[in-house]
């Protein structure tokens, strides 16, 4: 029978560390049998790393051998007495919700679970704890509190870019924006932001971009909460070099609030338009009243506009290029199937289902209610009037 022996120095400690993070990820049988069993759990601020003491407290240990260790004389009792050499236990919040949200996913992890740290880096938890206490006493808001515990782990870039460089700036940046303030999976950014079944992709295109920026799974979700510009002046404050993910997230910033303004101008023209028909939502057929609610939606045609562009599909026309300021962002939007076969609410899709059109389009498309035309329809007419003109 194999005989378990305690570790001798931390630096066994950290490779045990380490060796836990990769099996558990890895090894189904470790985390159905032993996860939510682990009470005393161990972090180095160094490696930013947790383990549970029997795992770490014997020599050169890993799934496999703790698997089978029944019988063994394996004690957490005795891992526990050895680790108290280099560990001490305090009460960090931040570092229980970090356990929970790292391990999370592999399984439950005990409520009453106890955290050790490494003595040598007691100072360090003790000075976000002073200054916890000095923030708390109602002067600041919440969010500075919170924001003074958030630990951010250091990049782990990879070589590897294919992934990184197959894709624009929106979806990295998007890819990165979700992953850090909303912890989503890697299979849930591959479905969701790029387009591919979860199943057959099992995330890796998405994991290829963090990858190569460094974010890891311990970087999931730290930044819930916060606002964009909150998270950004807290990396500028790093020792690692961050840039990447900054500038990511700045570019996502500015199409937020590019969007929310499109939005903001678009709504201002559908008001417009209702001021000009009276009769909007009282005159005319069920079908007309859906067909144009579906067009006059902010968000339906602020999608269209963003998916499709701003000129005309039917003629090209652009009205920022022709009256300036005045036109920009500017476009009517189409919806493509007959109004007559719109008979009730349907979800609507704005790529496939509208489009955008300009104001003499979308009433040529419209003017004989028996006889709407189609788009292609519309542009053949176009081409045709073009070419004879052209001689």
């Amino acid at each position: 029978m194999e005989e378990f022996q305690l570790v001798e120095d931390i630096d066994e400690v950290k490779k045990n560390m380490i060796q836990f993070n990769n099996d558990i990820k890895e090894n189904e049988e470790m985390r159905r049998r032993f996860l939510s069993h682990f009470r005393q759990w161990y972090y180095i601020r160094e490696i930013d790393t947790f383990a549970p003491s029997k795992f770490i407290g014997y020599k050169k240990m890993n799934a496999t051998r703790y698997n089978n260790k029944d019988g063994t004389g394996a004690d957490g009792r005795k891992t526990e007495v050895e680790l108290r050499r280099w560990f001490v236990k305090k009460e960090v919040p931040l570092l229980h919700r970090e356990l929970q949200g790292r391990f999370g996913e592999y399984g439950r992890i005990k409520e009453s679970s106890e955290i050790h740290i490494l003595k040598s880096e007691e100072s360090y938890f003790k000075h976000l704890l002073d200054e916890r206490e000095e923030l708390s006493d109602g002067t600041e808001d919440n969010e500075k509190l919170n924001n003074t515990l958030i630990i951010i782990p250091a990049l782990e870039p990879v070589e590897r870019s294919r992934e990184y460089n197959l894709y624009e700036d929106p979806i990295r940046d998007r890819v990165v924006y979700e992953s850090l303030f909303h912890g989503r999976t890697r299979r849930w950014l591959d479905e969701n932001i790029i387009g591919l079944k979860p199943d057959e992709s099992r995330g890796y295109q998405t994991m290829g971009i963090l990858h190569f920026i460094g974010l890891k799974d311990k970087h999931k979700g730290i930044f819930k909460g916060l606002s964009i510009y909150k998270a950004v002046q807290l990396l500028e404050q790093q020792d690692s070099d961050f840039s990447l993910v900054i500038q990511s997230l700045q570019r996502f910033n500015n199409m937020i609030e590019k969007s929310q303004k499109l939005k903001e101008v678009i709504i201002d023209d559908i008001d417009s338009e209702q001021a000009e028909e009276e009769s909007y939502h009282t005159d005319g057929a069920v079908k007309e009243y859906y067909g144009k609610r579906y067009e006059r939606n902010p968000e339906n045609r602020k999608m269209a506009i963003e998916i499709h562009g701003l000129n005309c599909v039917a003629c090209g026309f652009n009205f920022e290029l022709v009256y300036g300021e005045r036109g920009k962002d500017f476009i009517e939007v189409h919806h493509v199937k007959p109004l007559s076969t719109i008979g009730e609410e349907v979800v609507i899709d704005p790529e496939k289902d509208l489009v955008p059109v300009c104001s003499n389009c979308h009433r040529m498309i419209h003017r004989r209610k028996d006889e709407v035309l189609t788009v292609e329809e519309l542009r053949q007419i176009i081409y045709r009037i073009r070419e004879v003109l052209s001689y």
